[in-house]
């Protein structure tokens, strides 16, 4: 069972995306802790998803600057980003909010 950092006294997270957030590994490795947190340690702790300046079709597909992110990434970290593209794509999945459509009307 992976150790994560967050407390278990949380009854959720929120994961704000944002258009250049696939180019931080530090923010990536937190979002696969969030996860894990979620799917194996307590199923009910709830994730909050806000899509800001990025479609959530962007970041569940890794288009874009999320694709050119990756591509750097596989430099450097190649060994982490099929662990990291999969919980972008499960976390663009979870319900959520898109700011971008909010504030466009």
């Amino acid at each position: 069972m992976a150790t994560t950092s967050i407390p278990h006294r949380w009854k959720y997270d929120v994961f704000v995306s944002f258009r250049d957030y696939a180019s931080s590994s530090w923010c990536l490795k937190e979002l696969v802790k969030i996860l894990e947190c979620k799917q194996i340690e307590n199923p009910k702790y709830e994730v909050r998803i806000i899509f800001y300046d990025v479609k959530p079709d962007v970041v569940r597909k890794q288009t874009r600057s999320y694709a050119e992110a990756f591509r750097n990434h596989e430099v450097s970290n190649s060994a982490e980003v099929g662990k990291w593209k999969e919980a972008l794509s499960m976390a663009a999945d979870l319900s959520g909010f898109d700011l971008q459509d909010m504030t466009n009307g």
